[in-house]
């Protein structure tokens, strides 16, 4: 039976982030459906062009098959959260 690949949480509270989060994960290749859900992607493109009126929303990118964890958490940490683009909460397995 496949394992489903680790899962972030990827938190974003403006419309400015949420352009930055898409640029960002297109930029480094995590953009596509493998990643992240066409719906989830739908909710980042309305947050950040301000048609969706939530203070936040959430997406949900699951690692790849070609990257480690440790790696994939680093690009998080440096391109998303450190630059304040985004809140990243990693996923469950890795926090045990």
């Amino acid at each position: 039976m496949l394992k489903e690949p680790p899962t972030y949480r990827l938190t974003v509270k403006s419309a400015l982030s949420a352009c930055k989060l898409l640029v960002r994960l297109d930029h480094s290749g995590i953009g596509g459906p493998e990643y992240i859900s066409p719906e989830d992607r739908r909710a980042l493109e309305r947050f950040g062009e301000g048609r969706d009126f939530s203070t936040s929303v959430s997406v949900d990118v699951k690692v790849g098959r070609n990257l480690s964890l440790k790696r994939f958490a680093h690009q998080l940490d440096t391109e998303l959260w450190l630059r304040g683009v985004c809140d990243v909460e990693p996923p469950e397995e890795s926090l045990a």
